[in-house]
């Protein structure tokens, strides 16, 4: 293992000489390498349904204690 790549992963931070010496960007570790496109509009839509879910029951809730006032 590269000097260079160690420095990286043992979370020492590179220079702007040696980020500009890279030769590759498998050099690079990538925290993303993980996380696809699918991956992240299904989250989104998970989360999306689950706080209009939340919404739509907190509505339900509070409409129960809905109180009216005639003057």
């Amino acid at each position: 293992m590269s000097r260079r790549l160690r420095d990286v992963t043992e979370g020492g931070s590179l220079s702007y000489d040696r980020i500009l010496a890279i030769q590759h960007l498998s050099d690079v570790p990538n925290p993303w390498k993980g996380i696809t496109m699918n991956r992240c509009l299904v989250l989104a839509l998970v989360v999306l349904l689950v706080s209009s879910g939340v919404n739509e029951l907190h509505d339900l809730y509070m409409g129960q204690f809905h109180v009216v006032v005639e003057t």
